[in-house]
């Protein structure tokens, strides 16, 4: 199975470090093993209308059961929101409200998607960003089944 072209990749090689991340209330917390992002990998901001609504930028993670634990709650207990296609699931704090996380279905690979605005310890204004067309968002989601679906 391919990786879709519109998400930054990494490969093994690619070097990654430990980060953590928490809702504003404390009440969600977790920790997750990702590419350096201060050393340039990209980081996606989409104009979709939420996440432009949300100001989301979004880190990917690809294999959430080796590289995705919550220390504090967990995924079946923050709120989910789903549109259109129901392919992306928007989850968030149901006491405060942050739009932590993205629990998205591609093909059969579960992909956790992090809002890197809940990642402490990173320079926001430092990291690189790469955007992503999601107003096309039937034309991305096409594309992505493509690369998914290749060899």
């Amino acid at each position: 199975m391919g990786w879709p072209s519109f998400l930054p990749f990494r490969d093994a090689s690619t070097p990654r470090k430990w980060y953590d991340g928490a809702c504003h209330c404390g009440k969600f917390q977790f920790t997750f093993q990702h590419p350096i992002v201060e050393d340039g990998f990209e980081v996606l901001t989409c104009n979709c209308s939420i996440c432009t609504a949300k100001g989301a930028l979004y880190v990917y993670i690809p294999d959430p059961a080796v590289d995705f634990k919550f220390t504090k709650g967990s995924l079946k207990e923050l709120a989910e929101y789903r549109f259109d296609r129901k392919a992306v699931g928007h989850l968030f704090c149901g006491s405060c409200g942050s739009n932590l996380l993205e629990d998205i279905l591609l093909g059969e690979q579960k992909v956790i998607a992090v809002n890197a605005r809940f990642i402490k310890g990173i320079d926001l204004n430092a990291i690189k960003l790469r955007h992503l067309d999601g107003r096309s968002l039937d034309s991305v989601i096409d594309e992505a089944m493509k690369d998914i679906n290749a060899p």
